[in-house]
């Protein structure tokens, strides 16, 4: 059977094509007339521009990200080198406001990209096909446009073997809109979850005269809101698998598809999936190849929908069949036969003979990481640790710790926790970084979606998303904590943070990040911030937090952001300080409920005060409170503080009444893997000296390190200890 997959590039190497095709690179020299990967331009339009019809411009891997429209006038072929899955054409909305690609030449052709973020106010957002053309093997998605959402068809226009997803228009076609058509052909094509606020959110046929076709797609979960959700049709449909049934055409069915992972939007088919083998076969399926690079045609009848089933395919030649590597490890070349990543003692292929599991763990006690271990698996102690967090957390079994100790951590891709393990930086954010490598990676730092999951201890920085959220960290449920999450930046919701669904921000600081919605953090439904500090982030919307649909800000501190609070329908603000946030402290405050907190405008509310907070030093980002701050004692005492800490690890309730924001005034000490941390609220150009004792006598106190003379009103010393017996703590003035 032939294999075929995205053909590979290397550079300096020969490509068979044409000796005048043009070639595209962001590593390119960008010296026309662009005739080799040397001189390859930087810009996918100056290729366009320099190419003669019925030549290739080759594009190899990249986010390609426009400034304005791709415009082919003329008979090419734009096609990438590896596929879809590495070779983006960015729009880059909000940035840029235009159609991705408008193709006027009926013979032109696009192959192979993933076309996103394209925003049209006046046309399409993602492919327009004006009089013809083709579109071939690419993935489309998250395009708005007001006319047609994804890709827009007037005249005899074609998409094949393409992924159309989520995409939005403000009038017809969320997927697909034909328009004024002669022969616009739509087949074997998964157009799934995009919007109309018309007719046809995923595909809408209008002003058409009843030729097109519309065959072997599968057009599901999509959405209008005037009619036809999935399709508004004056034509027929054929072989496709949709809702509700076709009245007219044959071979539809309305099944569930069952894609393997839409929750990730993996919409390959799973072996039980109704849509495999009930297409109806074309001549171009011959030597043609699915979304994937497989072939078109597998057993005899092509599948509905952009990827071919084949249960024992096997793309890499691994002995482990392609939907057995892409329903356990996410695609087809993560696995290796001979290796046993669950440590139970059977190699994957003797999983896959025996049928059995093998991401099911065996459970072998805490795992370790360390920038100078070993890296042996399964990584039980320090002289095996890990040297990359992801491999501990993958070996890891669910109620486990995953402990990493002092270092800076680069990554090459963001850190994915999908079980119930903590993961904990044990000398804390001031010793263990997390950098996300920006910009010679673009990824997120920390994905997380188990409610039992934690991340503890460390500093989050560098992460990049120029498409998706929470540039830091993505989280559903789980619980973050102690950690310094600083200098990330999203094109979406939340720069630093997105609290997706529920979870816990507890103790972070939150700083210097940016994003569209929610600079520094977006807080959803059940999620809840507490004692954050949350300064010097900028939005368009929401620069310190954007909440929506619920959301629950407590004893938090949210200061000197472009803007502070963006409410989005509901949110709940409790004893938290919102000040100096670009003259735009909370948008649509009268949708939250806010008590007991310090605002510079009026909200109403029961307890909330508009005095200024009186921050030590806002110019050099000290947001504790002076002594004479309106925000002490000012709160309302929740179940949680009496065991609970402010952001220094001071005890959350000093004087018998909480006081507002993320800094309480007093004196408290933390603990730590190693150490105690000594925290008391000082005045500057005072002397103390902190004394421990294990009995309280007066004899017994001992000097911890030399005095310490304030420069501020907070000081800490650390009591770096060697066993774990009681002690007592005091701070004498001197």
């Amino acid at each position: 059977m032939k294999k075929v997959l995205w053909m590979a590039l290397v550079i300096g190497m020969a490509l068979s094509v044409g000796a005048t095709d043009r070639y595209v690179s962001l590593s390119g020299t960008h010296q026309p007339p662009f005739t080799n990967w040397f001189g390859a331009a930087t810009n996918i339009q100056k290729a366009v521009n320099l190419a003669l019809s019925n030549e290739t411009v080759w594009v190899t891997n990249g986010t390609y990200t426009l400034t304005s429209t791709i415009l082919i006038s003329n008979s090419i072929t734009l096609k990438s080198v590896n596929g879809p899955y590495l070779t983006t054409i960015e729009g880059n909305y909000p940035q840029s406001t235009n159609t991705c690609i408008y193709l006027t030449n009926c013979n032109a052709t696009i192959i192979g990209f993933r076309i996103i973020h394209g925003h049209s106010n006046s046309g399409v957002g993602g492919i327009q096909l004006l009089n013809g053309g083709s579109v071939d093997r690419c993935i489309i998605t998250d395009n708005w446009g007001q006319y047609g959402g994804g890709v827009s068809i007037s005249g005899a226009g074609v998409v094949r073997n393409s992924l159309i997803l989520r995409n939005y228009t403000a009038h017809n076609g969320g997927g697909v809109d034909t328009v004024y058509c002669g022969l616009a052909t739509v087949e074997n094509c998964t157009i799934i979850s995009n919007t109309a606020a018309y007719y046809g959110g995923g595909i809408c046929e209008a002003f058409s005269d009843n030729r097109e076709i519309f065959r072997n797609n599968i057009v599901y979960w999509n959405n209008a809101s005037t009619y036809g959700p999935n399709t508004s049709l004056i034509g027929t449909n054929q072989n496709t698998c949709t809702l509700p049934m076709s009245s007219l055409g044959t071979g539809n069915i309305t099944n569930n598809p069952i894609f393997l992972n839409p929750s990730i939007d993996d919409y390959h088919l799973t072996t039980n999936s109704p849509c495999i083998n009930t297409g109806t076969n074309q001549t171009w399926m011959t030597n043609a190849f699915d979304l994937d690079g497989s072939n078109r045609i597998i057993d005899g009848i092509g599948d509905m929908g952009a990827y071919e089933a084949d249960p024992n395919h096997d793309a890499d030649s691994d002995g482990l069949p392609d939907w057995w590597e892409l329903q356990y490890f996410g695609n087809i070349t993560n696995a290796n036969q001979n290796a046993d990543p669950n440590y139970d003692g059977r190699s994957l292929l003797q999983d896959y003979q025996s049928g059995s599991n093998p991401t099911n763990l065996v459970a072998l006690g805490d795992r370790y990481v360390s920038l100078i271990g070993h890296n042996k698996p399964p990584f039980t102690n320090w002289w095996q640790a890990a040297t990359t967090i992801q491999a501990a957390v993958d070996s890891a079994v669910a109620g486990e710790n995953v402990w990493v100790t002092n270092g800076v951590f680069i990554l090459t891709n963001q850190i994915s926790i999908t079980k119930g393990i903590s993961v904990v930086g044990i000398n804390g954010p001031a010793n263990t970084f997390v950098n996300g490598n920006f910009p010679a990676r673009t990824n997120r730092c920390f994905y997380m979606t188990d409610p039992s999951a934690t991340i503890d201890g460390f500093s989050i920085t560098n992460g990049f998303l120029s498409s998706g959220d929470g540039a830091g960290v993505w989280n559903s449920n789980g619980t973050i904590k102690n950690c310094n999450i600083c200098g990330n930046v999203s094109s979406g919701w939340g720069g630093a943070v997105r609290m997706d669904i529920g979870g816990l921000l507890d103790n972070c600081k939150v700083v210097n990040n940016n994003g569209y919605h929610g600079g520094g953090v977006q807080c959803q439904y059940s999620a809840i911030m507490r004692n954050c500090l949350v300064a010097n982030n900028g939005a368009s919307y929401g620069g310190g937090v954007e909440t929506f649909q619920g959301g629950t800000i407590i004893n938090c501190t949210i200061a000197n952001n472009t803007s502070g609070i963006q409410v989005r329908y509901s949110a709940t603000i409790v004893n938290s300080i919102v000040w100096q946030n670009g003259g735009n402290e909370i948008a649509n405050s009268s949708s939250a409920a806010i008590t007991n907190s310090c605002i510079s405008i009026a909200v109403g509310g029961t307890g909330n005060i508009t005095n200024n907070p009186q921050f030590v030093n806002s110019a050099s980002n000290n947001f504790h409170l002076l002594p004479n701050s309106s925000c002490l004692d000012k709160g309302v005492n929740q179940s949680w503080m009496p065991s609970g800490t402010d952001l220094d690890g001071k005890q959350r309730i000093q004087n018998g009444v909480v006081d507002m924001g993320a800094y309480e005034y007093g004196f408290t000490i933390g603990m730590r893997f190693s150490a105690v941390d000594i925290y008391w609220d000082s005045s500057s150009g005072t002397t103390y000296q902190v004394q421990s004792s294990t009995d309280l006598v007066d004899s017994s106190w001992t000097n911890i390190g030399t005095s310490v003379t304030a420069t501020g009103t907070s000081s800490y010393v650390v009591d770096w200890i060697r066993d774990y017996s009681k002690k007592y703590y005091r701070v004498v003035q001197q």
